[in-house]
């Protein structure tokens, strides 16, 4: 792995000094064309879902107590593209496809060039350099294998929760609807099936259907490729925050999402009764304080819950329990659009960028109410520790008070 990062090193430099692409390709080294598809192309079939979308109802709670909103992002309409002899690469960053000199992603809210996530070792599909729109492919390590047909989504980290519940999951169940050839595979990452949780609610949204993993180092050639739109948008986003837009996702489809989940919830069990709940984390996590904070929400009522402990099932039934719902940003958020309406919901962080408004799609979808809220301590050591838990009281009190 060493010396691949060193060639890798060596052949990005060569091609920022304008060695002949040709020559790159005759190495094995291809330069691609980040290009987003388009719903014009004839290989573009629309899935006539609503374009209603969700994500712009969200507000952020700030410190003084008021809910501000932000101006909206524009609608997401939905579809497949139907591609001939076209490759996967595993991508932990975003869905894409190698077609020809292209690598080619789903339609954008938000204007270019994208960030590629270039790495030495070319861990994120193989891109180790960047020029704008261009970008630089290492070779595979391994041969590539071969399927006839195949569906695919993709999704940004398939190893996390949240985007296994946003981005994968809702993609997977919307063509689980429309394919109904029962035995044309869904490509996934390798290694995505890992732990009961994702395997229980992989046979919710795909419904037992077979799966085919992209081979870990190696590219997976599919002779007819249908590339799924995601019903929520994601990676690769540009490169300067000030260019990007707050997420969104299309209402149809993430209602007929929300009901399968609540379906598959109801027959499964609350770990607390407690209407008002806090998604707890685990102490291995690096949040500031932890630990204290979770006496102190107790004090205020608030029982905490530790969603990954929890079956897929159970989590849906304690999250439809609630009405009350708190915590620092995380995973378990993904949780909120099996919330029943009218549960109010805020989600802290210690930064809070004007586009970022994660999980906003889904609570709307859910006809929850979320607050974003922004949480710091500007003291050091332990005085931080008892600003910060203070700051965080006071921000609950003013919240509940907005009701």
């Amino acid at each position: 792995m060493h010396m691949r990062k060193i060639l890798n090193f060596i052949v990005a430099f060569a091609w920022r000094k304008g060695c002949s692409v040709a020559l790159l390709h005759f190495a094995g080294w291809r330069v691609l064309e980040l290009r987003a598809l388009e719903r014009e192309d004839e290989r573009f079939l629309g899935l006539g879902l609503r374009a209603e979308q969700t994500g712009n109802s969200y507000q952020r709670f700030l410190p003084d107590g008021a809910a501000r909103g932000f101006p909206q992002t524009r609608v997401r309409k939905l579809g497949i593209w139907t591609l001939a002899n076209s490759l996967i690469r595993e991508n932990s960053k975003f869905p894409a496809i190698l077609d020809g000199n292209l690598l080619l992603i789903t339609p954008r809210i938000e204007s270019g060039p994208y960030h590629a996530y270039p790495t030495p070792d070319g861990k994120h599909g193989g891109t180790i350099e960047q020029r704008g729109s261009q970008v630089l492919i290492a070779p595979p390590r391994k041969p590539a294998s071969e399927v006839g047909e195949a569906i695919y989504v993709g999704t940004r980290a398939q190893h996390n929760w949240s985007h296994w519940l946003i981005n994968f999951l809702p993609g997977a169940h919307l063509a689980s609807k429309h394919f109904d050839n029962p035995s044309i595979p869904l490509i996934v990452s390798a290694g995505c099936k890992n732990g009961a949780s994702r395997r229980e609610s992989l046979e919710v949204f795909w419904g037992g259907r077979p799966v085919i993993e992209v081979p870990a180092g190696s590219n997976l050639k599919v002779r007819k490729l249908h590339f799924v739109e995601q019903p929520v948008s994601d990676s690769p986003r540009p490169h300067a925050d000030s260019m990007k837009r707050r997420t969104v996702g299309n209402r149809q489809a993430l209602d007929d999402f929300r009901e399968a989940g609540q379906d598959h919830g109801r027959g499964g069990k609350t770990t607390t009764e407690a209407k008002k709940i806090f998604f707890a984390r685990e102490s291995f996590h690096t949040r500031k304080y932890t630990d204290r904070a979770h006496g102190a929400l107790q004090e205020l009522g608030f029982e905490p819950v530790f969603l990954n402990r929890l079956s897929f099932r159970d989590q849906v039934a304690t999250v439809m329990n609630a009405e009350e719902i708190i915590g620092p940003a995380g995973s378990a958020f993904a949780n909120v659009i099996f919330c029943e309406a009218r549960t109010r919901i805020l989600l802290y962080k210690e930064e809070l960028p004007n586009w970022e408004n994660w999980y906003a799609p889904l609570a709307e979808a859910a006809e929850a109410s979320m607050f974003f809220g922004k949480l710091q301590s500007r003291l050091a050591g332990p005085a931080g520790e008892d600003d910060y838990l203070k700051n965080l009281k006071n921000m609950i009190r003013q919240w509940q008070d907005s009701a």
